[in-house]
């Protein structure tokens, strides 16, 4: 990744035969990037992958937005959308995701 003052840039790619010479890879990559707005952080990233083994390929996006509501609570909402080829046909889904962070200090007794 790469930061800088206001937004975060990155990816991640990953190629595996998954401990088995005989099969067909996995192999896949994303890149995203988030920005930084006051409270507020927006984030959009988008994703490929061929499953070698199983002849499938598949992509996802995603956009989301998180806010820090204390320093020991944040909330996030997502919405994904993938798809998976595959040789029965071409499956796919999409989503809307909550996600509330808690940090270890919210419990700790004083």
């Amino acid at each position: 990744n790469m930061e800088f003052k206001d937004y975060t840039i990155g990816g991640s790619w990953l190629k595996s035969d998954e401990g088995l010479t005989s099969r067909e890879p996995y192999e896949a990559w994303n890149v995203g990037v988030a920005r930084a707005f006051s409270e507020w952080e927006l984030s959009a990233s988008y994703g490929q992958s061929s499953i070698g083994a199983l002849n499938a390929d598949g992509d996802v996006w995603s956009i989301s937005a998180a806010k820090r509501f204390s320093p020991n609570l944040k909330g996030a909402v997502a919405y994904t959308d993938d798809s998976l080829d595959v040789m029965a046909g071409n499956r796919s889904s999409q989503r809307i995701v909550f996600e509330i962070t808690l940090s270890g200090e919210l419990y700790r007794s004083r």
